[in-house]
């Protein structure tokens, strides 16, 4: 992947035009700092608390400086929860050097300048690359803006900028003479950025590794937060819509057209290739609408999907490529461990509003994927790109489910048919039968063990359908063959228990199914593969797991530090009646997490969480109270898919419809949570899905302690332990 260090940054803004620039908004008192326009570049949105920039204003996009000195930065990546509207301006917070209270945060519009450079210069949002993607840029924007205004200072004091200091919004000479930001900015958007603006040296951050209050939290609290689902506009219509049971199905025909058309309310019914949908004032009129239609669908050319022949074909896969045979060892581990097709399961269900007109096309959406949304939403409207305005609002949740556009499509194409903006809101059921579903994976492990316990031979094969032959469908079949399924061996390609020989294939399995990026992808299951083995080799070996670790981790030193802080936390050798503990470290997206699970089982099916503790080594922190919130966030979300969350398929028909049989872990089943932060000086790493991968390991592990039974197969309710409750201490 492309990366975008800081002097190519500024260059590439000048090459695009005439670089970071500090401009006037015409016709308004606000002033902005703005990287060129591109075709694509839309007026910068307004966040809900502050007022709105004049509609005439052109010329928008990194920050809004108000005469009062508020500060608005634009936000290139989605908020979905993960907190980056707080940790990205906080980068341009410090380099501006502005007190934070005076900072707000708004989506930014669609553009060049505002594509994430780890993610192939594309504006999405994922692979936990928001801070590590614009750490550098975001910290540019505030340090030009800086510049800019110090020599604006300069030249109302007559002075030069090198005489002058910054302090809290305020341009400062030596004689005690202020000037604030809000004074400067019109003065500062005359002058010329700077090609290559100072940062500041780590060990003078005032904002940067401090714990900051989340800018989204009051407007969520009010409940003046928008979501993709609050959306309102003038004439807005609202759709509901119905698709085919049974994956890769097609409409086939529609009765009660006529009777539906005349419900009250009911605007239209439109009918397209594998989807109905009703049209109607407000969306519970287009649902009764729609349950009054009955729909036929055809069935599948080919065989349709089924988990038991899925599972029937991975196996098969495996057992064509075969085995490898561990020599000159001592003990050998011979284990096979399986993972199911997974659901997002946001909490926001599927949702888009359009609006096809004249002019061309908006799109209000809660998407991760901006830049394909509008190449999406221009298909389908049957217009150029630049006709297509991007409005992101929050998410609702995100976990890779919204990095999709399917349903960017299907609102445009019905906005199209009425004339009118429409809201398409998918029911839950809809939301859970026709995901994107992480993949069904079996992995198999052949190691070997010396008399010492080292792991001199580690094979590993891993059976999994290959999700990017769907998502880059243009890249020739063979490129995948030559360099291998990079997001199914994420996790497992590089295990620090190899220490000697190592052999890690993965093996192409086609399911006939649609597949995702789930949140952690392929360490969401290789984690628990890994860590799982791990154990199971310290027993072989007659060893604590924390003592076979930490002998492995001997060139890891960032998993021993891990490592360490867990078992400190958790007082791992503390005796404990009734209770077990379990570990697990697990490295993903630049950054390291270890986490132990201390719990009871009451037999036969019961297991109670008493307690998780969990370290990080994230390099250098933005915001510490975001990495507590992430650590948590990922654990309850991999808690849920490690113990009960699974989707079946049979005859082709998602089993699952809903939160009753696709059980999320609720408030009360959910222990105390530890988190400790490792201190590093390192770039930063991801937060945002790194404490999935070790949650489910650390469980099973637990287990294993607490029963002597080894779980090698998610979820584990599928094991038998199908009821899990906390205590609070």
């Amino acid at each position: 992947m492309s990366t975008l260090n800081r002097r190519d940054f500024i260059s590439m803004s000048a090459t695009l035009g005439a670089g970071l620039l500090l401009g006037a908004c015409v016709g308004c008192k606000r002033h902005t700092i703005f990287a060129p326009r591109s075709a694509n570049t839309t007026k910068h949105p307004t966040p809900a608390d502050a007022p709105p920039a004049d509609p005439n204003a052109q010329m928008l996009g990194w920050l809004l400086i108000d005469p009062d000195g508020t500060v608005t930065v634009s936000i290139p990546s989605a908020e979905m929860g993960q907190g980056v509207n707080t940790s990205l301006a906080m980068l341009v917070a410090e380099e501006l050097d502005v007190p934070f209270d005076a900072v707000r945060a708004a989506p930014a519009p669609l553009g060049e300048q505002f594509a994430n450079p780890k993610m192939r210069n594309q504006q999405l949002t994922g692979g936990s690359n928001s801070i590590r993607g614009f750490w550098l840029p975001m910290r540019e924007v505030g340090a030009a803006a800086r510049q800019m205004l110090l020599h604006a200072a300069a030249k109302q004091l007559n002075t030069s900028p090198e005489r002058l200091t910054t302090n809290a919004g305020h341009v400062v000479h030596p004689n005690g003479t202020k000037l604030s930001y809000g004074q400067l900015a019109s003065a500062a958007a005359q002058l010329p950025p700077p090609r290559d603006p100072p940062l500041k040296n780590p060990r003078d951050f005032k904002i940067i590794g401090k714990p900051q209050k989340r800018l989204d939290t009051p407007a969520k609290v009010r409940g003046e937060a928008v979501f993709g689902i609050d959306t309102t506009l003038k004439h807005l219509l609202h759709a509901a819509l119905r698709q085919s049971p049974s994956l890769h199905g097609r409409l086939k025909s529609v009765e009660g057209v006529d009777k539906v058309k005349a419900m009250p309310g009911v605007v239209g019914v439109f009918s397209f290739d594998t989807w109905v949908a009703v049209v109607a004032q407000s969306w519970w009129q287009a649902k009764k609408g729609l349950d009054a239609l009955t729909t036929h669908f055809t069935s599948h050319n080919a065989p349709p999907p089924d988990s038991a022949q899925h599972r029937a074909d991975i196996l098969k896969a495996l057992d064509q490529h075969g085995k490898a045979t561990p020599n000159k060892t001592h003990r050998t581990l011979d284990v096979q461990y399986e993972a199911p097709l997974l659901e997002h399961a946001t909490m926001s269900p599927v949702n888009c509003t359009a609006h096809v007109h004249n002019k061309g096309v908006d799109v209000w959406a809660p998407t991760q994927a901006q830049t394909k949304s509008q190449e999406v939403a221009a298909e389908a409207a049957g217009v150029s790109t630049d006709k297509v305005t991007i409005h992101t609002t929050f998410l609702g949740g995100g976990f890779g489910r919204r990095s999709e556009t399917d349903f960017v499509r299907q609102a445009v194409l019905l906005s199209q048919k009425v004339g009118q903006p429409v809201k398409l809101i998918w029911s839950r059921e809809e939301t859970t039968q026709h995901g994107f579903y992480r993949a069904a994976v079996i992995s198999r492990f052949q190691v070997g063990l010396t008399p010492k316990g080292e792991s001199r031979t580690w094979a590993n094969q891993i059976a999994v359908p290959n999700v990017l032959l769907q998502k880059a469908p243009a890249v020739p079949g063979f490129v995948w063959k030559v360099t291998g399924d990079v997001i199914g061996v994420d996790g497992a390609k590089k295990p620090p228990y190899a220490t000697h020989s190592k052999d890690v294939d993965t093996l192409h399995v086609e399911l006939n199914t649609p597949l995702g990026f789930w949140r952690a992808v392929g360490h969401s299951y290789n984690g628990f593969f890994v860590e799982s083995v791990a154990d199971e080799l310290a027993a072989l070996n007659n060893e604590d797991p924390a003592h076979f670790r930490r002998r492995h981790f001997q060139n890891h030193p960032r998993h021993r530090a891990v490592l360490d802080a867990i078992t400190q936390m958790a007082n791992w050798q503390r005796p404990r009646k009734g209770r077990h503990l379990g570990m697990a470290v697990h490295e993903s997206f630049g950054s390291v997490v270890g986490q132990v699970v201390e719990l009871s089982v009451q037999q036969p099916n019961t297991v109670t969480l008493h307690r998780i503790w969990c370290a990080v080594d994230c390099g250098l922190v933005v915001n510490p109270d975001t990495v507590n919130a992430q650590m948590e966030s990922g654990i309850v979300y991999g808690l849920s898919a490690a113990t009960q969350a699974r989707i079946t398929l049979k005859d082709g028909v998602v089993q699952q419809s809903n939160f009753h049989d696709y059980p999320m872990m609720r408030m009360n089943q959910i222990p105390p949570i530890e988190v400790q932060i490792i201190p590093s000086a390192d770039r930063p790493g991801g937060v945002g899905e790194t404490s999935v991968g070790p949650i489910a390991p650390a469980v099973g592990n637990a287990i294993y302690a607490a029963t002597g039974t080894r779980l090698r197969t998610l979820p584990f309710a599928s094991q038998g332990f199908t009821k899990w409750r906390a205590t609070r201490g």
